[in-house]
């Protein structure tokens, strides 16, 4: 759940920023295998999603800056903070 599904009262209300977040956390399980945000039980996995910022997904290698600086946006806690639209993130990806 992206943060503003989770705590409405700290990030708005869910919206089409929500799914650019969604995007961002399975473009993250697709490189290394796992989540962004984890923990032992929901407590502990919604303090992360709400406060904690996850590894980076490529540690290096060919484009690891950038992917990473895409998939840290497409995650950002605010949604003001993310791409405004799928778009945007796709024209990013174009650059790779």
């Amino acid at each position: 759940a992206a943060p503003e599904q989770l705590a409405p009262n700290l990030y708005g209300q869910p919206g089409p920023w929500t799914d650019i977040y969604q995007i961002g956390v399975l473009f993250y399980e697709m490189l290394t295998g796992h989540v962004p945000f984890g923990g032992d039980g929901m407590g502990e996995i919604t303090h992360a999603i709400l406060y904690d910022e996850p590894e980076p997904a490529l540690p290096g290698g060919p484009h690891a800056t950038e992917i990473n600086a895409i998939i840290a946006r497409c995650i950002k806690k605010n949604p003001k903070d993310r791409y405004g639209s799928v778009a945007e993130f796709l024209a990013d990806m174009a650059k790779l």
